[in-house]
């Protein structure tokens, strides 16, 4: 038993003696222990760099076309026993630091040049061996924007961003910052709002670059001038006619010249465009302009329209892509396709949505312009003795234009009307929340099935019957306004009364009943009109006045007074 512990003692004196040999041996073959942990401590410390807050990019970045700058954090990987990424950033100098091999200078090297040449010098060094390089995240830099932009001026933006992207942003500056305030959305508006009304009838409150303006961006700055394409930039193969951002890069936005030799799209495509032609331009510009084919297009009826007469035919495979893409066209030329006919099929067939309280909510099959509202309802099932057929409604989504138009725009319809100024508030607040409801009552027609309010209805209409309301909401200048439950055949008094009744301040002859489902506010006589289930009713207080109001209506009225008095005193001198 003694002579045990002195046997492990030597054991463990032998393997400990043995070790410094065996780490050396594996470090030879490529596994150091050492340096792996301080890369990982040093990969852990370096990923601070990834922290910072960041605003969103726009697109993958091609490795082709992006150059490396001073702020920009790369990270690499030996593809052997040893995984840990290591992150590198790029120094203000444009150098970075890679370990076991020393600076590297990356001056005007683009991502896909630097992996390049790391690959050449790790394999230089150990053959065989491979290296992975990516960009882990890209640098802040200023860029200028001026020309045809309504926000001219010095942005900051990832080095990432593309031309594109950068120049649809600078319309709307607050979307470069996640802090925008209201007052800055608003601002933006309003000069859009300009904008729109400058450039024609547009209803929409986001503008755009013009087609001419797409096609001719330049970019200045510190290197070589760069032409920016956004419509060819986004064929295959084009894709440095919508370049990645550098330092310095000074965006020139050109205006509209009067008159410019143009290449169009017409007929089944996402789009139908005028551009301008540039030399070099080809049938896949001309797709890349359209959004591609439509899904009502005829594919083998795609073809070159040339300006003297003759056409082209032009295959499409079912990719939207065309081998005779590279055939260049001429100022005047047009891609034209047909579009599929479906006579009929409109006029025969659509679908309405019922919901609400009827028996059997869902779709309905209908004949548009034929099938009318009382129709629908009893294919649905009826009504169900929880509804409140004076609130039901039916909307029309197709027929909703553009119901939150800018301010701007609703004053510029005004602009001709032969209402007074005062109205204008009026007409906006009416333009602003109109909603998309077909004018019927659905109480009448499910009553009368031959009455006007019976109306036809369309593909794509929604019949809405809410559940019967169970109170009246009375507030305003009541005793104790609130819910006060339904009772059928009640007038307005009736429900005042129940709320405690007219409050001091409160002006009678002012309260209106609120309908529950127009919200139109009538004036009710007070016995006669009967309050219906989902009405409000509002009692106001007298209409407020400046302080010395009341006075000068006074002295007006006895200075009227006064005056009668003296013209009938004059007109009694003159008879008498």
């Amino acid at each position: 038993m003694p002579r045990f512990p002195i046997v492990v003692n030597v054991v463990l004196a032998v393997m400990l003696a043995s070790m410094p040999s065996t780490l050396s041996a594996q470090s030879s073959s490529g596994f150091d222990l050492d340096k792996m942990m301080q890369s990982n401590r040093a990969s852990g410390a370096s990923s601070q760099l990834l922290q910072a807050d960041q605003i969103p990019t726009d697109n993958v970045v091609d490795a082709r076309l992006y150059y490396l700058g001073p702020g920009d954090v790369l990270a690499y990987q030996g593809l052997g026993l040893d995984l840990s990424e290591k992150l590198i950033p790029v120094t203000p100098e444009n150098t970075v630091l890679i370990e076991r091999f020393g600076l590297v200078n990356v001056n005007g090297m683009t991502l896909a040049q630097f992996r390049d040449s790391l690959r050449t010098i790790v394999q230089g060094r150990a053959p065989g061996s491979e290296i992975s390089v990516t960009l882990r995240r890209a640098r802040l830099i200023y860029v200028q924007v001026s020309g045809n932009v309504p926000y001219p001026g010095t942005y900051a933006v990832p080095a990432s961003m593309r031309a594109s992207t950068f120049l649809s942003l600078v319309h709307q500056p607050w979307s470069l910052r996640t802090d925008a305030s209201a007052r800055e959305i608003n601002r933006t508006d309003r000069v859009q709002e300009q904008q729109n009304r400058l450039s024609g009838l547009s209803r929409t409150t986001t503008m755009s670059l013009s087609s001419y303006a797409q096609r001719n961006v330049t970019i200045r700055g510190r290197y070589v001038p760069r032409m920016v394409d956004l419509v060819r930039g986004r064929v295959r193969g084009y894709e440095h006619l919508d370049p990645h951002l550098r330092e310095e890069d000074h965006v020139v936005v050109p205006f509209d010249v009067a008159s410019y030799p143009t290449i169009s799209v017409g007929g089944a495509f996402v789009t139908n465009t005028s551009l301008p032609w540039k030399r070099g331009d080809d049938i896949a510009t001309l797709i890349s302009a359209s959004g591609g084919l439509s899904e009502s297009a005829k594919p083998n009826t795609v073809r070159l329209e040339r300006r003297d007469g003759s056409t082209v035919p032009v295959p499409i495979n079912e990719k939207g892509e065309s081998p005779v893409a590279s055939t260049t066209v001429e100022p005047g030329d047009v891609l034209v396709v047909d579009e599929e006919m479906y006579s009929g099929f409109e006029s025969t067939t659509g679908i309405v949505q019922v919901q609400g309280e009827v028996m059997q909510p869902g779709a309905v099959r209908i004949v548009p312009g034929s099938t009318r509202l009382s129709q629908a309802i009893a294919m649905s099932g009826g009504i169900s003795p929880r509804a409140a057929l004076n609130l039901a409604y039916v909307v029309r989504p197709s027929e909703r234009r553009a119901f939150n138009d800018h301010p701007g725009e609703l004053l510029r319809r005004f602009q001709y009307s032969d209402l007074v100024l005062e109205d204008s508030l009026r007409y906006r607040l009416d333009q602003t929340y109109r909603l998309p409801v077909v004018s019927c009552d659905v109480a009448k027609a499910v009553a009368d099935s031959s009455s006007s309010a019976n109306v036809v209805l369309f593909s794509g209409d929604k019949i809405v019957v809410p559940m019967q309301p169970t109170s009246v909401y009375v507030y305003g200048q009541v005793s104790n306004p609130g819910y006060v439950q339904y009772q059928p055949g009640k007038t307005m008094e009736w429900y005042v009364f129940q709320a405690g009744g007219y409050a001091v301040g409160a002006k009678p002859g002012r309260a209106r009943i609120v309908k529950g489902r127009t919200n139109v506010w009538i004036q009710p006589e007070r016995d006669l009109t009967i309050v219906e289930p989902g009405d409000e009713v509002y009692v106001p207080r007298a209409p407020d006045v400046p302080a010395g109001m009341d006075i000068q209506y006074y002295a007006v009225i006895g200075g009227v007074v006064s005056s009668i008095a003296a013209l009938a005193g004059v007109l009694f001198t003159i008879l008498r």
